[in-house]
């Protein structure tokens, strides 16, 4: 075999890796970007799903008080009604040794474990929602973007792309206080029982 045959050969063999090698990087990209514009709306969508399932279970469930008080009542009335008659008793050390139905406070407890739970599994939600459009921000920043992205034209979605696309339509959530403490610099302590 001759030098000249070798050499073509070697230079053969160098073009067929790099062009294999563009044509993975090619695809990798591709494959990686379009994973992240489909995982980015379906986590968004996660996180509706969430926030809806979280404030109508404390709607449903903040009826139960309500509802116990006034069967409590009815059950209350029909029976003083039915120990006293209409008029009711009139002695008063009667009704201070008799034993009154109380407002069960577990009530108040299972609502109050149910807000926390699903305001933790909102905030899990969203947290996973920033860590993507953080990963795929970075993906697009990164050096094989450099190159693909003049073909391929990523990011194709509106997910607040620091770098020419800011429009953002998986937005996070956030609440009054939060935004007014952003834009002003000036946090307010939670009032608990407001005036």
């Amino acid at each position: 075999m001759s030098k000249g045959l070798i050499v073509v050969l070697a230079v053969v063999g160098v073009i067929f890796i790099m062009g294999i090698t563009l044509v993975g990087s090619f695809f990798g990209f591709r494959t990686a970007s379009v994973t992240f514009e489909n995982n980015i709306p379906s986590q968004y969508n996660k996180a509706k799903n969430s926030h809806s399932t979280h404030f109508n279970k404390i709607k449903e469930m903040a009826q139960i008080p309500a509802m116990y008080v006034e069967d409590l009542k009815k059950l209350y009335d029909g029976a003083m009604g039915g120990r006293y008659g209409a008029d009711g008793s009139k002695a008063l050390m009667q009704w201070i040794q008799e034993q009154n139905p109380n407002l069960d406070a577990s009530l108040y407890t299972k609502i109050q474990a149910a807000i926390e739970a699903g305001r933790n599994s909102f905030n899990a939600d969203q947290d996973q929602l920033v860590a993507m459009k953080e990963a795929y921000w970075t993906h697009l920043d990164g050096t094989s973007a450099l190159f693909w992205n003049s073909f391929l034209g990523f990011p194709r979605i509106k997910c607040g792309y620091p770098h020419g696309n800011g429009p953002d339509d998986y937005k996070i959530i956030l609440a009054v206080e939060t935004t007014k403490a952003f834009e002003t610099g000036v946090d307010t302590p939670v009032e608990l029982r407001p005036h």
